[in-house]
């Protein structure tokens, strides 16, 4: 991935919460949101070679967030970028959210598009191990970065698996759905 390009075009605004759908109204665990075990080698060969909305569309566990991207009208920006990080909740994540913040979201295109370009950074993440860094999101918001022995911290969500090195950047796999202030 020699010369990357940023996408300064894409100033979008990022959406609020997601959709709720646990059991009697009990969010999953935060450990059940992201099962490592399901971003196979196979899986990762077969994100590799694409940019981050066609790379995001082929992983089983992210068809809300892709989704949110699509209704944002963000895919075509998404996979001509380059040298992005994606922080992707898991649709366990979304189950997990608000219901209420996530209907709000959902209501209005550039709250959604608020939401996704919440997650996107244009630089991967080198935190020290516990020491912060705070990364700027393609919204303009910032999101505070830990290294721990467990993987990421990424302000309250974690990604605990490795990430994913795709040809539009990188995408780590996270356990709830970062909203961003007002």
């Amino acid at each position: 991935m020699s010369s990357r390009r940023s996408i300064p075009a894409l100033s979008l605004v990022a959406v609020a919460s997601v959709l709720a759908g646990c059991t009697a109204g009990e969010p999953a665990r935060a450990a059940d949101r992201v099962d490592c075990s399901e971003t196979t080698t196979e899986l990762r060969t077969a994100m590799a070679d694409k940019p981050v909305f066609s790379a995001a569309s082929a992983h089983p566990k992210l068809s809300v967030l892709v989704s949110l991207m699509a209704e944002a009208e963000m895919a075509k920006a998404l996979d001509t970028a380059r040298n992005l990080t994606l922080f992707a909740p898991t649709d366990a994540a979304f189950a997990a959210a608000d219901p209420n913040a996530m209907a709000a979201v959902r209501a209005d295109k550039r709250k959604i598009a608020n939401l996704v370009s919440h997650h996107i950074t244009g630089v991967v993440p080198q935190p020290a191990n516990g020491s912060p860094a705070a990364l700027q999101t393609l919204r303009g918001t910032s999101l505070d970065v830990t290294a721990d022995g467990a993987g990421l911290r990424v302000d309250q969500a974690k990604a605990p698996c490795a990430s994913v090195e795709i040809a539009g950047g990188t995408i780590y796999l996270i356990d709830s759905v970062l909203f961003p202030p007002p």
